[in-house]
């Protein structure tokens, strides 16, 4: 009798441990309220470090990288709610052999992976008119490195990744 009780016990507690786990989603990202319209202010300058520079403009969303001089991974995910991403494009050397950007069947995240050296990569895109909002998950050589992407025309830096940017609603 005392068996069964005890493995009643654990398959009650299991059931309501499990319950929890599936009623608590994560959270989504933190929205960011940065200026994100236009190109970041000495963005031709050389750098000492590896840099995301994140901006929007009349052509779309940039997202490129560059690097003091050496190899670096510059690797991640952005994902459009409510719309899709067209227009895509690969800048600098992305041609080069384990290069890659590329969209899910829904055409609503966007994975990509290159390797960066001196000069910059990156990729360029447009996303449509019933988007609402685009999520970036970005890292450099596999980590997370916020102080590490530029965003705009006054530098700002995301307080965490992944991070979210908020659309205006199209009239």
């Amino acid at each position: 009798m005392i068996r069964t009780d005890l493995f009643a016990t654990v398959l009650i507690a299991a059931g309501l441990s499990y319950g929890q786990a599936q009623a608590q989603a994560p959270s989504p990202p933190p929205n960011l309220t940065v200026e994100h319209e236009g190109r970041p202010t000495r963005y031709e300058e050389r750098v000492d470090r590896p840099l995301y520079f994140l901006w929007h403009d009349e052509n779309g969303w940039h997202v490129h990288s560059r690097t003091g001089g050496r190899r670096q991974i510059f690797d991640g995910e952005i994902k459009v709610a409510g719309g899709k991403i067209f227009e895509l494009k690969g800048i600098g050397g992305l041609e080069k052999k384990g290069d890659f950007g590329s969209l899910n069947r829904a055409e609503n995240v966007l994975t990509f992976r290159f390797e960066t050296f001196d000069r910059g990569d990156g990729l360029d895109f447009k996303v449509s008119g019933d988007a609402t909002r685009i999520e970036f998950n970005l890292k450099i050589n596999g980590y997370v490195r916020p102080q590490q992407v530029v965003i705009g025309p006054k530098r700002e830096h995301p307080t965490s990744i992944p991070f979210t940017i908020p659309l205006p609603e199209k009239k």
